[in-house]
């Protein structure tokens, strides 16, 4: 087991910048995720962990060595891909036992290691086939089994869940989780998939750009974005942004005559700022209190998704998406009254980006 530190990381390829400076700080036994958009430097910080990478600037530290220049294979750390890389003329037994067997395990030692590793992932069945005879979750389950057979000091996982359907996805989140729960050996997870992250983590790292933009529990990333871009990343449909007034008489939504509750106005507010409010905030009918943001926006698009509604409105020209109940029977062209709380805005420098509140 093992702590992972990366110091001012930084990465490019060419002219391109793929990693920017990036400081994390990884506890032993921890589960991370490293979450953002496509191309946005996520596995390229997993492949420098492995060594797979070297980074132009700065050091990356696994325990108590420094492992910069390290060769993957010294680094103790194992990889899980996300096409899986099993060897196609191998059985699932050898497959499993490829690492190890180079380490020197040989005889019982072996075989032992691998059918305990294939019991505890429900594969013990199945090593004597070779991965063209095995569905997409078996052979997800091979290359688990192959990293976690060796024991390493760290498993890093490169969306090893993308090629899974809906269903499998779910069963295998869960596994993983029992898994980690049971070896308790550091875990790095990179995925684009925002509810794997949620589910997953211990603690989400959002990268965009090649940037670390936020660390924290998925929860508090959820309940404070610390910018507009992982305000609207976290969160399904996305937080709605939308652009303020801001005059003597108070502040409004532009090109509306939608106030925003004195109260949770932050102080000296900037001239160019937004205010951003999720979707399953807001509640579809007449507000009960003054001191809420209420409005009628006109509808524009339904989506019925059985136990919710996702209403898409129009407000002042701006797009207002509502999250609603199963049994919302708004309609395209009708006026949707609704309302939320104050403590659900969030405020946003409109040029930066920063949280204001």
């Amino acid at each position: 087991m093992a702590s992972i530190e990366l110091d001012n990381v930084t990465k490019r390829f060419g002219t391109a910048m793929a990693v920017d400076s990036v400081s994390l700080d990884i506890p032993d036994r921890q589960f991370i995720v490293l979450l953002g958009p496509s191309g946005c430097g996520k596995s390229t910080v997993l492949r420098l962990i492995a060594g797979l990478e070297e980074p132009d600037t700065g050091q990356i530290v696994i325990g108590s060595r420094n492992v910069t220049g390290v060769p993957p294979k010294e680094r103790d750390v194992a990889m899980v891909f996300q096409n899986y890389a099993l060897y196609p003329h191998m059985s699932v037994f050898d497959n499993i036992a490829f690492g190890i067997r180079r380490r020197g395990v040989r005889g019982a030692e072996l075989k032992a290691a691998v059918t305990q590793t294939a019991a505890s992932l429900g594969i013990e069945l199945l090593l004597g086939r070779r991965p063209a005879q095995l569905s997409g979750g078996q052979r997800q389950r091979v290359a688990l089994a192959r990293a976690i057979v060796r024991r390493p000091v760290a498993f890093l996982m490169d969306e090893p869940l993308s090629n899974l359907d809906a269903k499998l996805r779910v069963q295998t989140r869960r596994e993983l989780t029992r898994l980690h729960d049971e070896l308790q050996t550091t875990t790095v997870f990179v995925t684009h998939d925002q509810v794997e992250a949620m589910t997953l983590g211990e603690r989400v790292a959002i990268i965009a750009s090649g940037r670390l933009l936020q660390l924290g529990r998925p929860q508090d990333v959820y309940d404070r974005p610390e910018n507009q871009f992982v305000a609207q990343f976290i969160g399904s449909p996305p937080m709605n942004i939308l652009p303020l007034a801001v005059g003597p008489e108070g502040v409004t939504i532009k090109e509306t005559d939608v106030r925003i509750p004195p109260a949770a106005v932050p102080r000296a507010l900037p001239a160019d700022s937004v205010v951003g409010v999720r979707p399953e905030a807001i509640v579809v009918g007449s507000p009960t209190r003054p001191e809420v943001l209420a409005f009628a926006a006109t509808v524009e698009a339904v989506e019925h998704l059985g136990a919710q509604t996702n209403v898409e409105c129009s407000l002042g020209g701006h797009v207002l998406t509502v999250v609603a109940g199963g049994d919302c029977r708004a309609a395209p062209r009708e006026t949707l009254t609704a309302w939320c709380e104050p403590q659900a805005l969030h405020f946003f420098d409109g040029t930066t980006g920063e949280r204001l509140l």
